[in-house]
Order: C-alpha cells, then sequence, then structure tokens
C-alpha cells in the first residue's frame, strides 16, 4: 500500500470560477498574424480575489480529510508556506491559472447598437462579410466546445 500510496494523486486544481472581473482583446494591427493584446484583470475585484483565497482553503480543508489521505501524499503547490491570505493571492498573482475560458468579449445586438459585435440571430460579425463566430450571452464555466457547437448548428438550421 505505501508503494501505491505515494503513485496515487488526485489532481487537486482550485480555481475561482465566477469571477466578475473584467479583461479587454484589442486588435493591435492589421496583420493577421499579429497577437492581439489581452488584459485579464485577475484579481482586480474584492470577489475575485475572496474566491481564490476561499478557493485554495476549500481544496486544502477536502484534502485533509481522512477519507482521502490515501490519495493525499502533501500539497504541491501553492505549499504549506503559503498560508496567509496576503501570500495566497501573491501565489495567485505569480503561478495559478484559471478555469476561465477567455471568453464573453464582445456584445450581440443589432448593428444600431454601437457596442454590438455580433448579430445574435446570424452571428455575423458587424461590419464584415461573411464573417460569422458562434457567440452565447453569458460566460460558461465549462468547456466551450459543445454549446458553440450546438450554437452554430442551431443558427446553421435556421
Amino acid at each position: 500500500m505505501d508503494k501505491k500510496r505515494n503513485e496515487t494523486r488526485i489532481p487537486g486544481p482550485c480555481r475561482a470560477m465566477y469571477s466578475d472581473a473584467r479583461g479587454s482583446l484589442k486588435i493591435t494591427s492589421k496583420d493577421p498574424k499579429v497577437y492581439p493584446s489581452m488584459v485579464y484583470n485577475y484579481l482586480s475585484t474584492e470577489q475575485d480575489r475572496r474566491e481564490w483565497v476561499e478557493a485554495i482553503r476549500v481544496s486544502r480543508k477536502i484534502m485533509s480529510q481522512p477519507a482521502m489521505s490515501a490519495y493525499n501524499s502533501g500539497e504541491i503547490s501553492p505549499g504549506a508556506a503559503v498560508s496567509t491570505d496576503e501570500e495566497i493571492l501573491e501565489w495567485v498573482a505569480n503561478d495559478a491559472e484559471t478555469a476561465l475560458h477567455p471568453s464573453c468579449t464582445a456584445k450581440m445586438g443589432p448593428a444600431s447598437d454601437p457596442m454590438a459585435v455580433v448579430d445574435p440571430l446570424t452571428m455575423k460579425v458587424h461590419g464584415l462579410d461573411n464573417v460569422r463566430v458562434p457567440m452565447l450571452p453569458r460566460c460558461l464555466r465549462y468547456e466551450r466546445q459543445y454549446p458553440c457547437t450546438c450554437a452554430d448548428a442551431r443558427r446553421k438550421s435556421g
């Protein structure tokens, strides 16, 4: 059992899933090979910071339960030395990743709305010929592929 205990690990990724932080995406060049500027603004709101600290603390609590002992050979990251809220937030700022797939960067609406980028009925990008993108009205907290595929199929069917 000892050998098995050392080889068995449950990945314990914890992430803030409902961030209220808002970032930006800006085109930086007319050259399509030049990447856009993406600013995520992680940790820019009180809620975002609170949820990250809570995510770390809850993950530690879960993994410290007796029922998990057979699967827990110790915390790898951020590590037990990171314990205060400030230390956790510093670790998040330097090393953490989000499960929030950058999405919901474009407003849907009619061309008459100056902030709208995509027509919600046709999925056409305003001002561009024959460019369509699958769009969803809310930010998803899971894989986007399937809902976007379904949205695109629905658009094509009718």
